[in-house]
């Protein structure tokens, strides 16, 4: 990421610390997002992080760790990640792995991990995502569909193409197409 511009300092710098942009992440549905300190405490989580744990307010997990909530072994795993990334300052994006869903039974989730940045560069923590595995696969499914279509065009992008063949070649009607 660049330095940023004296207006985007500026503007950033006068968001209220109470109302900041980060709570759009309580309104993104099976987005569960979190901020860790260097620390592994957890200092920052969304509705949805906060739900799968059966906490109502944002204050009941402040500080807790991953070896508060999960069991040794995925908290051992989560916190490797997150050292990783916060001693890389590399982001660690698309990992595949077991979380607990809402009815606190493990499943298979994809996380995002990226480094949080203090106002002096450093490294003071992680932030990420997490996301269910199999929501997803139901989201790009309906892409998925189509991506036999999409390989063809890619592949006859100068010849003229026919909706009508591309729309049997992936099992749709023209007007589903």
């Amino acid at each position: 990421m660049s330095a940023a511009t004296p207006s985007q300092r500026d503007f950033l710098g006068s968001i209220d610390p109470n109302r900041h942009f980060d709570m759009l992440f309580d309104h993104l549905p099976g987005l569960s997002f979190f901020v860790k300190d260097r620390s592994g405490r957890i200092m920052r989580a969304n509705q949805n992080f906060l739900a799968r744990f059966g906490f109502a307010e944002e204050q009941e997990i402040i500080a807790k760790t991953d070896f508060d909530l999960f069991p040794d072994r995925l908290a051992e795993n989560f916190r490797r990640d997150d050292t990783e990334v916060m001693e890389s300052g590399e982001p660690k994006l698309n990992i595949v792995e077991l979380f607990f869903n809402r009815q606190g039974i493990p499943d298979w989730y994809i996380t995002n991990k990226l480094p949080l940045y203090s106002s002096g560069s450093e490294v003071i923590g992680v932030m990420g995502f997490v996301q269910s595995y199999d929501g997803n696969k139901k989201f790009l499914q309906p892409y998925l569909q189509i991506d036999k279509a999409v390989d063809y065009i890619k592949e006859n992008f100068r010849s003229q193409i026919s909706i009508r063949k591309l729309a049997a070649m992936v099992n749709l009607s023209v007007r589903q197409f």
